[in-house]
Order: structure tokens, then sequence, then C-alpha cells
């Protein structure tokens, strides 16, 4: 580049950090004290003032080539474009510009991975809470038959409501009824907590391992994470309904109607807690597209057939689940 000097120009060393621009010059050489881990230039050499010079070299090359002559002769093998380029790349740095660069990319793998990894970290705790909670529920369920005996014979929970003014239910007023839960559950399972919705008329249990589950009738709503729960009043009919916004993500729905034997109870009759199946006719698709029921995004009742989608998947959420978590 028209330059005879074999070693880098002040400005360039500057520029990458190895010298300090306050250090002085010398015929276009900077006098700097080079070093290495295991060999270094005696500070003389840069202090002291040289003029002799041979064969076209200045006092100061000279110099440098007598300290290199000396550095090889002692066993090493540096030569003196090695040895400066090599010092060179040990005190190399990054700039300004492309540490923001480094970072924006960082910031933008983040924005796009962060979500995805939450997501999936929601359904490996959805699916393992799922099948736990289907386990213990159910060997509960056994454990009472033990003291109570076949359970298509036990008591049928009742709801209870309080009367208006003729002396008839009235359904918008249920009253807290959990002595059927307390006579065939509690005392069979494990949980930090068990208090009454007077609202709703529901058992509300929590669970050790931080989910939580709601007994109202037949009905049971499994939270994954407690925190999810939450109760909104929808009048329909005069009833109390829960919230179904997050069913199939957030909230799933199981069913416990072991003495109820009709046609549309046949995946609940005679059994234990099982993932709502009211109706269903035995089909992947009617899980998937039932209007009413199924595991989808719009539907005119509750998504509560997402549970059994869930169990038929061997409590895998599947890969083209229809839904967000």
């Amino acid at each position: 580049m028209g330059n005879n000097n074999q070693y880098p120009p002040c400005p360039s060393l500057i520029r990458e950090g190895v010298v300090h621009e306050s250090m002085q010059y010398r015929k276009n050489l900077c006098k700097i004290h080079v070093s290495t881990g295991t060999i270094t230039f005696p500070s003389y050499l840069w202090e002291s003032e040289h003029t002799t010079a041979g064969d076209g070299d200045t006092g100061d090359q000279s110099d440098i080539r007598e300290v290199l002559k000396q550095v090889q002769h002692e066993g090493n093998t540096f030569s003196e474009r090695t040895y400066f380029t090599y010092s060179l790349h040990k005190k190399a740095a990054f700039t300004l510009a492309e540490v923001l660069i480094t970072l924006g990319i960082i910031g933008v793998v983040a924005a796009t991975t962060i979500p995805v990894l939450l997501a999936n970290h929601r359904k490996t705790v959805a699916e393992t809470r799922l099948a736990k909670f289907y386990s213990t529920m159910n060997q509960a369920v056994q454990r009472a038959e033990a003291d109570y005996g076949d359970k298509t014979q036990w008591d049928k929970y009742e709801k209870l409501y309080e009367q208006d003014e003729n002396g008839n239910n009235d359904t918008s007023r249920p009253i807290t009824n959990v002595e059927y839960f307390n006579k065939y559950f509690a005392p069979y399972i494990i949980a930090t907590k068990i208090v009454t919705d007077d609202g709703t008329g529901k058992a509300i249990v929590y669970f050790p391992d931080g989910s939580l589950a709601s007994f109202s009738a037949s009905s049971i709503v499994f939270y994954p994470n407690a925190k999810d729960y939450s109760i909104t009043e929808n009048q329909v009919s005069g009833g109390v309904r829960g919230s179904y916004e997050h069913r199939g993500t957030k909230s799933f729905t199981f069913i416990f109607a072991p003495t109820e034997n009709s046609t549309d109870t046949k995946y609940s009759y005679a059994k234990g807690v099982e993932p709502y199946k009211w109706r269903w006719d035995g089909t992947e698709d009617m899980l998937r597209n039932d209007n009413e029921f199924g595991c989808k995004k719009e539907v005119s009742n509750e998504r509560a057939y997402c549970t059994a989608l869930i169990q038929m998947n061997g409590w895998k959420i599947p890969k083209d689940y229809p839904l967000r978590f």
C-alpha cells in the first residue's frame, strides 16, 4: 500500500487498541512496550535515544532487529512480522457498532424464541398435571369403594338451592353442598386446602403440585395452575356458569357420574373420574368438531371435549392441537 515499513503505522495501532494515542512517535514507529505472556521487549528499547542504524534501518528499527535476534537465539522462533501480528490479535477489541449489532441480534432471537419456550413449558405442565390428576382421583375412588361398596350404588349428588316465596328451588341461588365430596373424595386425596364457594356451591380443592379442581354435581373442572382459577357469573336459564374462555388451555373438564346409566353417559357410567364425554359418539372427529363441546375455537357451549382429545393421545397435547397455550 505504498508503505515499505513492515510494522503497522501508529494510527492503525491506536485504532486497534494496541497503543494509546498519547504514546510518542519515533520515525514513523510507535514507542510501545510490546509484550506477550512469555516474552517482553525491555522498556529501555523505547526510552533511550538510539541513533545507530545499519543497512538502511533507522536506529529504532536496528534495535528491534537486535532484540528479535536475541529472542530467536534463546529458542524462540517469532519473526518480526509474526511477533507483531500476534501482539495485535492479542489486544484487538470489538467496536461499539459491533457490540450494538450483536446485542440487536440477540434481542431479535430472544423475542422470537422466548414465547415459544414459555408456551411449550405450559403445555408440559398441563400434560403432566392432567395425567397426575386423573390417576390421583381414580385411586381415591378405588379406596372409597373399599369403604362404601361399588360406586354405582353410591348416593347421587344433589345440587341444593334456596327456596323462592312459592317454595320452589331458585336456581340462581345455589347453596353450598360439599357433603358428597367430603364423604367420597376428601378422605382419600392429599390436598393443601379445601374451601367452598358460597356463590356456586362448589368444593374448591388445592393440590400440592400447584393445581386446583372445582367439584360441582358430576362436573369437575381442573386447573393445572391454581392461579388460573376464576369464576364469572353468566346468566343462562337463571343458572351460574364458570368462565369458559380458557377451556382446553387453562382449564379442563372431567365428569364423575357412575350412577347415571343412559345412552348419553355410557362413557362415564360405572366408571371413575373421566374426561367429559357426554353424548360422545366415540370418534375423534366429534371430539374436534362438535359445535357444542368440540375442541375448537368457536363452540356454542364450552370446549369440554378437549380433555378427552388429550387423553386419546396418551395425555399428550397433539401437535395439531387447535388451541394456543
